[in-house]
């Protein structure tokens, strides 16, 4: 769990600092204060669900719904990372 929590800490530091790299001046306080909002309301709605499913079914259900839900995002990032690989590749061949 110790290394869980250390690597959610460095993603969070990571991430905050790449938000702020984009933006300028008010807008830059503005934008992280939205990504922190959205990041702290998606975990609040997430605890409630969770509860929620718990409460009518169990933790099994819970685990098994939470797998499927959590395969999405990551197949999401990998198909865009293989489009725009496909694009830089095919960008490249133009270019010769």
């Amino acid at each position: 769990l110790f290394l869980i929590g250390l690597g959610w800490s460095f993603g969070l530091v990571a991430s905050s600092a790449l938000i702020a790299s984009e933006f300028d001046g008010p807008e830059k306080v503005r934008i992280q204060g939205l990504a922190d909002l959205s990041m702290t309301a998606s975990g609040g709605l997430a605890g409630l669900g969770s509860g929620l499913v718990v409460t009518v079914t169990d933790y099994q259900t819970l685990s098994h719904y939470s797998g499927i839900l959590g395969f999405y995002p990551i197949m999401t990032v990998v198909f865009f990372f293989l489009i725009e690989k496909k694009r830089r590749n095919s960008l490249r061949d133009v270019s010769r």
